[in-house]
């Protein structure tokens, strides 16, 4: 039975009244695929009474009013995509379908829907705290830049006018929101003051008076001059957008993560390793070595203050920079962004769940489908219904990915047993036809995979484990992976299990065992990998690999098919139009193309999201490793014609109005 949608759902429950309401964007589907159906099953085991509101009509506060006022907390979700992308092509047109809402129609969720929702709710519930979350909340929490606005904004707190934010997955941050807005373990009821500071993966705009006094950073500069960094109260932070970016010779003077004015060799402790005690990973030679941290006893990172921000849109590359390096949860420090007189908090992340809850998740009863109420067809669920989630979290830190930013950097696995137990489950289904769609995640073959385990990591502040060059200190699982397929493959009224989600290519070269597997017995004609580009220079940028990677992986991928006798494709995804790139760079893919005889079926325009790297390179038009100028697409033309070099030698390229057709259909 799914969560009570309506007042008549909630008396054949028994309930009186709910402790929490949860408002998505999406469709109401009570799949561990959407996030909503996860954060209200959670909750529900916990013994709170949860109600769901799916794409409520925005403009009146009585569409969330059906089940009466939630005792603890409102929670608002835009759904499993940021609204602005899920409404919005790269082209910035509105979308003509959402594969998210019954009989795939576009317009049934607001635009920033967390913040239309969260003001819907303050009317509907006065008094009642308002708690944002999902990836919408996750990837907009600090003040950032909307692609589709052109403009930046403030932290989603200060428009959404919520007592919290939770990002990241959420489950354990939700459950100690709910304990705490209840009182326990005093047992009293909750008061709409209860303190909600200080948990993990969490956020807060504080009043002007808790905020305490604004201090006015003061400005020290170096030996001749330029400003180094900025001092307020007991901090210290780079200044890195104020430094000069390269020397004479054009090597970088700016660290990966955080200014350092110093060479590695001018280093005062000779430690040519990235950051005093931050582990074991060398960069490569001619990168910045080591980084200044603000000291220790400062327990909070002052990013530059909204109003700068707001003024001078390029600061994000300096701010992106230092929300990357506190992203761990075990080095990671609390954030500070003034917002006029009030002050952001961004707790470090939660830590990655445990095997044994993130097992325990997954066995809740999920009924699979989506709520009855709906008489059409969900285009998502369809895509996902018989696919089963095995891996969390992104280790790979790409540029322009918000993974990294909304699951966090380190993985979590499930237990064999637990895939085996939730797959039976799925095969005792009437409507199940014997196929498993999917065993993956964010990344299919990072199943059992580990990062954060040796002691180095716990203090590693960089962004990805897998670029420049595969860490050491990672633990990559061949056997795991493979087996984890074979015990899929043997339960009961199972014919086949396929790998759909994406294949880290790098990963899989050191994967011998798992690729055989995969593609001799998993593989349903097609494989999605992600080489992103061809030129060096922009791969570099995405931090990915080089297209030796790509070419390697073909040739290991081709070997197995022929070995197991099968005709079998790769369907690799680009990107045209990234920072940097230009038609020289795109000629690289368009040449490669056109010798491969590609056919692709897979190319993006590349998109700003709120809060990566790509997106603060895309507005200050400058590399965010070296800071120099690089340049930027911008305009819709210049944009299409680099896109045209994924359909080389295929007639004249669209214009006028056949262009707006193109660019929307893609």
């Amino acid at each position: 039975m799914p969560l009570p949608m309506t007042r008549a759902e909630m008396t054949v429950r028994g309930w009186d009244a709910l402790d929490v309401l949860l408002v998505t964007g999406d469709a109401y589907v009570d799949h561990p695929s959407f996030g909503i159906a996860v954060i209200g099953r959670v909750l529900e085991a916990d013994g709170w009474r949860v109600g769901v509101v799916a794409q409520p009509d925005w403009r009146d506060p009585a569409a969330l009013a059906g089940m009466g006022v939630p005792k603890l907390f409102c929670g608002v979700a835009a759904g499993n995509l940021d609204s602005m992308l899920a409404n919005h092509t790269a082209a910035r047109h509105r979308r003509h379908e959402d594969d998210f809402s019954p009989g795939g129609r576009a317009g049934l969720r607001p635009d920033h829907a967390c913040m239309v929702y969260a003001q819907l709710a303050r009317r509907a519930f006065p008094g009642v705290p308002v708690i944002l979350g999902g990836v919408e909340a996750s990837l907009r929490r600090v003040a950032h830049y909307d692609y589709w606005e052109d403009k930046a904004r403030p932290s989603i707190l200060a428009d959404a006018k919520a007592d919290l934010l939770v990002y990241g997955m959420g489950e354990a941050a939700i459950r100690e929101t709910a304990r705490r807005l209840y009182g326990r373990p005093a047992g009293r009821p909750y008061a709409a003051g209860t303190a909600l500071a200080g948990i993990p993966g969490t956020a807060r705009l504080l009043g002007a008076a808790e905020s305490g006094p604004r201090n006015v950073p003061t400005e020290v500069t170096d030996d001749v001059g330029n400003p180094l960094l900025r001092k307020g109260g007991s901090q210290t932070l780079r200044q890195t957008c104020l430094l000069p970016f390269a020397d004479s010779a054009g090597r970088p003077t700016v660290s990966l993560m955080v200014g350092c004015s110093k060479r590695p060799a001018e280093s005062a402790n000779g430690n040519k390793r990235f950051g005093k005690g931050l582990g074991e990973h060398p960069f490569p030679k001619g990168w910045p070595q080591q980084s200044d941290f603000p000291p220790a006893g400062g327990d909070e990172v002052l990013l530059p203050d909204w109003e700068a921000v707001r003024a001078r849109p390029e600061l994000l590359l300096e701010q992106t920079r230092l929300v990357e390096a506190e992203q761990s949860p075990f080095c990671g420090r609390r954030l500070r962004q003034w917002h006029g007189a009030r002050a952001l908090i961004v707790e470090p992340p939660a830590p990655p769940l445990p095997p044994a809850e993130l097992d325990w998740i997954y066995a809740l009863p999920f009924s699979r489908r989506p709520h009855p109420s709906y008489r059409e067809r969900i285009p998502a669920f369809d895509m996902i219904r018989d696919s089963v989630t095995v891996v969390r979290g992104c280790p790979g830190g790409c540029s322009f990915c918000g993974l990294g930013l909304h699951q966090g950097r380190f993985l979590a696995s499930r237990s064999p047993e637990s895939v085996q137990a939730e797959i039976a489950r799925l095969a005792g289904d009437p409507e199940f036809h014997g196929t498993v769609t999917d065993v993956g995640g964010p990344t299919a073959n990072l199943y059992g995979s580990a990062n954060g385990v040796a002691a180095a990591c716990r203090s590693c502040r960089r962004p990805s484990c897998l670029f420049p060059e595969i860490c050491p200190h990672f633990k990559i699982a061949d056997a795991e992976a493979a087996n984890l397929l074979r015990r899929a493959a043997a339960v009961p009224g199972v014919k086949h299990v396929f790998v759909q989600s994406g294949v880290r290519m790098d990963v899989a070269l050191r994967q011998p065992e798992y690729v055989r597997e995969l593609v001799r017995h998993h593989v349903s004609g097609h494989l999605k990998v992600a080489p992103e580009h061809r030129h060096p220079a922009v791969l570099r940028r995405m931090r990915k690999p080089g297209p030796e990677v790509f070419d390697r992986f073909q040739e290991a991928f081709s070997r197995e098919s022929r070995a197991a006798g099968k005709e079998q494709y790769l369907v690799p995804y680009f990107i045209s139009s990234f920072p940097g790139c230009t038609q020289v760079e795109m000629r690289v893919v368009e040449e490669f193309l056109r010798q491969s005889n590609w056919n692709l079926q897979q190319a993006q325009d590349f998109i700003p999201l709120p809060m990566t790297p790509a997106a603060a390179m895309y507005v200050s038009g400058r590399d965010y490793l070296s800071g120099a100028p690089i340049p930027v697409a911008r305009g819709a033309g210049e944009r299409l014609r680099q896109f045209a070099g994924f359909r080389p030698g295929r007639g004249p390229r669209p214009n006028g109005k056949t262009e707006k057709r193109e660019k929307e259909r893609r």
